[in-house]
C-alpha cells in the first residue's frame, strides 16, 4: 500500500508500448505528465476502505506524518456511502478476480470456497423431478459442504 502511495505521488513516467497503435491519446494520460507543478503534489483528506492493509499503522502514520494528509477510512459495512468505487471494485470482483484460479469466495461459506480446496469432501448432487411433459424438466442442484 506504501508503494502505491509512493507512485501516485511520484511524476508519471510514461510507458513505452509494444502494440501497434497503442499509447496515450492527444488529450490522455496523468497531471504531472501534463504540467510539470503537479508531480509530487499531495492530498488533503485520503479516503481508504476498510480492508485491514488500508488500515495497517504504518499506512495510517505514513498518510498522516509524512504526506501530511488526514486518513478518512469511512463507516464500515455502508456501501451506499461511496456508491461509484463500490460499483466499480465490485464489477471488478464480479467478472475478473472471480474467475481467477484459486478465488476463494467472498465469505467462508462461500460454494467457491470448498471447490478451491483440493482436500475438500465436497458432494454435489443432481436430483431430477418428475417431468412436467416430455420436453422439460426440472433440475435442482443441491450443494452439501
Amino acid at each position: 500500500m506504501i508503494r502505491t502511495i509512493e507512485e501516485a505521488l511520484e511524476p508519471h513516467r510514461a510507458r513505452v508500448f509494444t502494440l501497434a497503435g497503442l499509447g496515450y491519446g492527444a488529450l490522455g494520460g496523468f497531471p504531472s505528465s501534463k504540467l510539470a507543478e503537479m508531480g509530487y503534489a499531495t492530498w488533503r483528506w485520503f479516503k481508504l476502505d476498510n480492508a485491514k492493509a488500508n488500515l495497517a499503522d504504518d499506512v495510517r502514520h505514513a498518510l498522516a506524518e509524512f504526506i501530511g494528509c488526514f486518513v478518512d477510512a469511512g463507516p464500515t459495512h455502508t456501501p451506499d456511502d461511496r456508491p461509484y468505487i463500490e460499483r466499480f471494485f465490485g464489477s471488478i470482483a464480479a467478472n475478473l478476480s472471480s474467475r481467477l484460479p484459486g478465488y476463494t469466495g467472498s465469505h467462508p461459506r462461500d460454494v467457491r470456497r470448498a471447490l478451491a480446496d483440493p482436500k475438500g469432501n465436497l458432494r454435489l448432487y443432481l436430483l431430477r423431478s418428475t417431468p412436467c411433459n416430455r420436453f422439460s424438466l426440472l433440475n435442482q442442484v443441491f450443494v452439501l459442504l
